[in-house]
């Protein structure tokens, strides 16, 4: 040992059991309360017309937590005949939303109820998926079911639910800082989804056995979030240093979404990236088919496109095995991700593993079974980061690069593929302005 310490390949440290410090303090911090913040106009929103609610999120001092972030509202059924079913939960009656600060746009998350579906239904631990369902209030654990832990309860004709999830399909849930919002107040611009894409509309998509209703109303729409209160000190400590020229730098991970339309009866495709990022990190993938009615809905449908050998013959039985033979790689420029494709299910899903705990790490372990993953909840992931884990070890493609997703052995099922791509991006706030690099 006494070798080890003079050839510095180790140091002797005190054992926190034999160190007697206190924990540090954080006096300057005044008060904590759980503050709510209503839309600036309507505060009723129908399922016969689109609507977008506008919430801003501000107050004289303190800070937002934004992690403690909530999004609740009323849902109720106005049908006297038809039960209310959502599709997947509370997350599918959105479609979009917008953030903003001081005008700037800082994040526009599309397609929301999707991506909301892939992170927090499909890529999340099952034990954190059923402590979610009772946060919603209006789901249930299913401890026999093989493919899915938790469902939808219905609403009957005439009733209503109070409903409360997190957003944290949104990158400023997940930056890590408290918001400033006396100095830069912030903006969500909510646009709910049309009633196709919110509900389920298939008998067998529901163990209710019924297809839903779509006209219902949502009310009562409203922002739960933590607001710290500090000592005067230090809030005036950051407005000097804003209005000295310098400005407050934030790390936003943003999900950007694109769908991608495949020609009828095709088993191949190449698809180009239309959007390019400073810092792109990772792409999940994820597909609709025709194969069950539950596979092509808005939300919820993660078929699986894999193209299948075996498990044809006459001594087939329910226990065979099914080879499925899909193939993904990416190219930038002449640079391939990974170096040779991805042709196997268990190695699409190790990387899948690899990049949810990349993306966060809640993450390392998937609530995705076997028998899930091969049918109704499938998804794949590439990682560009050079250092997974790392801050902005991403790459540039805003060089002029162009990035193409090669599919390969897909089913001619396979109709659409939607591409989200994880990019970090930076907010910087100063006096009178916020700044978004992309």
């Amino acid at each position: 040992m006494t070798e080890l310490l003079l050839a510095g390949q180790t140091n002797d440290a005190i054992l926190d059991s034999l160190s007697y410090r206190l924990a540090p303090t954080s006096e300057y911090i005044q008060q904590r309360r759980m503050s709510r913040f209503y839309p600036s106009g309507a505060s009723s929103y129908s399922s016969t017309t689109t609507q977008i609610a506008r919430i801003e999120l501000k107050g004289q001092g303190g800070f937002l937590d934004l992690s403690t972030l909530k999004i609740a509202f009323r849902l109720v059924n106005n049908s006297s005949t038809q039960h209310l079913i959502l599709a997947g939960g509370p997350h599918a009656l959105i479609s979009r939303i917008r953030v903003f600060c001081q005008g700037s746009l800082v994040e526009d998350c599309s397609h929301y109820g999707r991506v909301h579906h892939l992170i927090n239904e499909l890529l999340a631990p099952s034990n954190w998926r059923v402590n979610q369902a009772i946060e919603t209030n209006l789901q249930r654990f299913d401890p026999n079911s093989t493919t899915d832990p938790t469902t939808v309860e219905a609403i009957d004709p005439g009733e209503y639910a109070t409903v409360l999830f997190t957003p944290s399909a949104l990158g400023i849930m997940n930056c890590g800082k408290l918001w400033p919002i006396e100095m830069a107040p912030l903006t969500l611009e909510i646009t709910f989804a049309p009633p196709s894409e919110a509900v389920i509309g298939f008998t067998a998509s529901h163990p209710a056995g019924v297809p839903s209703t779509t006209d219902y109303i949502v009310n009562s729409l409203h922002l739960q979030c933590s607001q710290v209160i500090v000592d005067s000190a230090l809030n005036n400590s950051f407005k000097n240093l804003l209005a000295s020229g310098r400005s407050l730098t934030i790390s936003v991970q943003s999900v950007f979404t694109q769908s991608h339309v495949l020609a009828s009866g095709s088993n191949s495709a190449q698809i180009s990236m239309v959007r390019a990022l400073s810092k792109l990190g990772l792409l999940f993938l994820s597909f609709q088919t025709s194969v069950g009615t539950a596979q092509q809905h808005e939300v919820t449908g993660f078929g699986n496109p894999s193209l299948l050998v075996g498990g044809t013959s006459a001594a087939q039985t329910a226990h065979s095995h099914q080879e499925y033979t899909l193939s993904i790689q990416a190219q930038l420029d002449s640079f391939l991700f990974p170096e040779t494709p991805m042709d196997s299910h268990g190695e699409i899903f190790s990387k899948l593993q690899e990049g949810a705990a990349t993306y966060d790490q809640k993450l390392a372990t998937l609530s995705l079974t076997p028998q899930s993953f091969k049918t109704n909840s499938f998804c794949a992931c590439v990682n560009f980061m050079r250092a997974p884990g790392s801050a902005f070890s991403g790459l540039n493609t805003r060089t002029g690069s162009l990035l193409t997703l090669k599919l390969n052995n897909m089913r001619t099922e396979t109709s659409k593929v939607y591409a989200h791509l994880v990019g970090t991006i930076l907010v910087e706030i100063r006096a009178d302005s916020c700044s978004v690099y992309d």
